[in-house]
């Protein structure tokens, strides 16, 4: 209970954020319970404003705020298939302001162990989301997928690999609904281009990765990526999901 950084998964929807200036961070109420092959997560929490020269505080504490932004979740996790990492996750996303927003996002993660496969690995997060954002409904999707091969007896341990990050978008900004698919409160930095230039919104993005070890403390990567955007109708969203081009729907 109280103050604190949530990560889950591979940082895609819930992340401290670390590369921005300030890392974020939530008021919360937090379960967890583990198992010797799985664990659960229950939570209820608001993220915390980041204010100058004032204190920092979220939602649940600013009596002044209406936006009242409540994010609540079940996350759980299980290595019963030995090969892999397999989750399971159904958040909500509540807010008071705008016209109100109160949507679910229900999604699956599966990561293979390389020591497990003979160097081979794949992965894999698609996410769904329904209900209502600022008045309007909400029906949107996500979903990542890829495959690499490592190898691990070579002296850097190369890795190279293909994968595929596709997030809906949104059609038209005057029919009562909205299918641009929210991140909610991701690092982006990692997926989609060091550039920070694309988030898991309306995007289509195949990429090539190819990184190797020379150390314990020492990874180098290059990575291909290729961008287009998933609706044209919609706007083009940064990694801190603000819209790219003036006048296109803001979706976060």
């Amino acid at each position: 209970i109280g103050r604190q950084t949530m990560v889950y998964g591979d940082k895609r929807l819930i992340s401290s954020g670390e590369w921005g200036n300030p890392s974020r961070t939530f008021d919360a109420i937090r379960f967890h319970y583990a198992a010797e092959k799985w664990w659960l997560d229950a939570f209820t929490s608001s993220v915390v404003r980041f204010r100058d020269a004032e204190f920092n505080l979220s939602d649940w504490l600013d009596e002044g705020d209406d936006r009242n932004e409540f994010f609540s979740g079940l996350y759980f996790s299980t290595t019963v298939l030995d090969i892999q990492v397999t989750d399971f996750y159904a958040l909500e996303l509540h807010e008071e302001d705008r016209g109100g927003s109160d949507f679910v996002t229900l999604g699956t993660r599966m990561k293979a162990d390389p020591l497990k496969l003979a160097g081979w690995d794949y992965e894999t997060e698609m996410a769904v989301q329904f209900g209502n954002r600022f008045g309007s409904d909400l029906r949107a999707f996500a979903g990542h997928w890829g495959v690499g091969y490592n190898w691990l007896k070579a002296r850097w341990k190369p890795r190279l690999g293909i994968e595929y990050n596709y997030a809906s978008g949104d059609s038209s900004a005057a029919d009562g609904r909205v299918g641009t698919f929210q991140n909610l409160f991701p690092t982006n930095h990692l997926y989609y281009g060091y550039m920070d230039v694309f988030a898991w919104q309306n995007l289509h993005n195949p990429a090539l990765r190819f990184s190797v070890e020379p150390s314990d403390r020492l990874r180098l990567s290059l990575d291909y990526h290729l961008f287009w955007l998933a609706d044209t109708h919609d706007g083009w969203y940064r990694a801190n999901q603000a819209p790219a081009a003036p006048g296109r729907r803001n979706a976060k």
